[in-house]
């Protein structure tokens, strides 16, 4: 059954990649339009975001000392995870394995805020490719340290232009919006975009190495189901496919 499904172990790039550029694509339609201050806007992401952070980060000290891990180690974690800065770092250990997320996108709201909502859609396109680009050159040298998996998977150096294509796809959302497009025409966009979605996880064996692609497939599909006249938007209605333009901003 191999043929079938090829991705094998690699399915968590296409649920991350996922919540990175819906992260992006919530956070612009919450924000985008509206003037709001730097330190407001960080203070109520970290308000929301980090006592749950905290409480499961104290859970992993527990566990860690009662597997007997060296002090200084203990401490170093301890520091690094409390100003969340283990995934700036390579080779970094995260006292909740999962909670890597939790600071990479914090990081990432922080350059919403400072810099990305400050770019018109042009500039931010133009820097995005720039970075893609550099990115890629950066890749045999990442390589070559053994930093890859860190660096593309749970750095914000990376994910940050997952976050910026559904900044992009909010944008032209926003712009978009009240376009006319019959409901059989959305049911087709619907359609073609969650088979493309399908096609491609079944047939790239690297989508870690890709995975700007995937996100240009998610920015898609979280614009066409925000319309939510097509054909399965509705028949998901009410399901958090079809309510991006909705999401009440104490989930963001």
């Amino acid at each position: 059954m191999d043929w079938i499904f090829p991705i094998k172990w690699h399915l968590a790039p296409i649920g991350v990649c996922l919540f990175f550029v819906l992260s992006g694509f919530c956070v612009e339609l919450g924000y985008g339009t509206k003037e709001v201050k730097v330190s407001y806007f960080i203070r109520k992401r970290i308000i929301k975001l980090y006592p749950i952070y905290a409480f499961t980060m104290l859970i992993g000290l527990g566990l860690a000392i009662v597997g007997h891990k060296e002090f200084c180690s203990i401490a170093i974690d301890l520091l690094l995870n409390s100003v969340l800065l283990q995934t700036l770092i390579p080779s970094f250990q995260s006292l909740n394995g999962i909670a890597w997320y939790v600071a990479t996108i914090c990081w990432l709201y922080l350059i919403y805020a400072l810099v990305l909502r400050k770019l018109n859609s042009p500039t931010l396109i133009t820097a995005m490719l720039i970075y893609m680009v550099l990115l890629d050159l950066l890749r045999p040298h990442v390589d070559a340290y053994g930093q890859t998996l860190w660096f593309y998977t749970f750095s914000p150096y990376s994910r940050v232009v997952e976050f910026c294509m559904g900044v992009l796809g909010a944008r032209i959302f926003h712009n978009t919006k009240n376009t006319k497009l019959s409901q059989k025409q959305i049911a087709m966009l619907e359609g073609g975009i969650l088979s493309a979605i399908v096609v491609y996880v079944l047939i790239d064996n690297d989508i870690r190495a890709h995975i700007w692609i995937l996100s240009i497939l998610y920015t898609m599909a979280f614009y066409v189901f925000s319309f939510q006249e097509g054909a399965i938007s509705k028949f998901f209605s009410g399901k958090i496919l079809v309510v991006f333009p909705h999401i009440p901003m104490r989930f963001i």
